[in-house]
């Protein structure tokens, strides 16, 4: 029983000390592509940066746009854009994420 007790207590102290801890975020250097639906052009290709805190993602753009992505509860790699739009995020196998918008998609490769 005192085992059980010291563990338990153990536990708590390992628990509060973790949720103390600040979020982690990711940031990386990526390059990223904008592609208007119904078209193969590119509309701007430029180094970004991509950020990603408890499921919140922002790329800032080299020239200053910043796309702002908050996760849609209950609903996985699905997002709302900075204007309420519906953003459908996709993860390739060569490492691509993509980002289909209402009227383009957003393609992030990773240096």
């Amino acid at each position: 029983m005192q085992l059980y007790a010291i563990l338990s207590g153990t536990l708590v102290t390992i628990a509060s000390l973790i949720a103390t801890l600040p979020a982690r975020a990711d940031t990386a250097k990526a390059t990223c592509t904008y592609i208007l639906n119904e078209s193969d052009k590119t509309e701007a290709r430029m180094p970004c940066i991509f950020y990603q805190s408890q499921g919140h993602i922002v790329l800032s753009w080299e020239d200053g746009v910043v796309s702002d992505f908050m996760p849609e509860p209950g609903r996985s790699m699905v997002y709302r854009d900075q204007n309420g739009g519906i953003v459908y995020r996709r993860l390739g196998r060569d490492g691509v994420n993509t980002f289909k918008m209402e009227n383009g998609t957003i393609w992030v490769v990773f240096k």
